[in-house]
């Protein structure tokens, strides 16, 4: 992402080596045409949502630095209440899960 490629330009201009995650192949092209001191070896499309995607990825880092970020989903069930109690004045709460 955003952040994600703030942080490997930071450190590819401070001369670190550089082990970059990335959740889809078509974020790793983006990464390596914009990074050209970035090696294809050196990304790894990996879901950090399944244990075993990750083995090994972080094999001989000495450091990590993690840019993800939680994406709020509106669960849909909540929103009717949440209306309802807003036009008798009431507070109510929307209701979120995470992706």
């Amino acid at each position: 992402g955003r952040t994600g490629s703030l942080v490997v330009a930071e450190l590819l201009d401070a001369d670190y080596q550089v082990r970059a995650l990335v959740h889809s192949e078509k974020s790793k092209k983006k990464l390596l045409e914009a990074y050209p001191k970035l090696s294809a070896e050196n990304i790894v499309v990996a879901d950090i949502q399944n244990k075993s995607s990750l083995k090994g990825v972080f094999a001989g880092c000495t450091a990590a630095v993690v840019a993800t970020s939680a994406v709020p989903k509106l669960k849909a069930w909540s929103l009717l209440p949440f209306l309802l109690k807003k036009l008798i004045g009431k507070n109510g709460k929307l209701r979120f899960s995470w992706k």
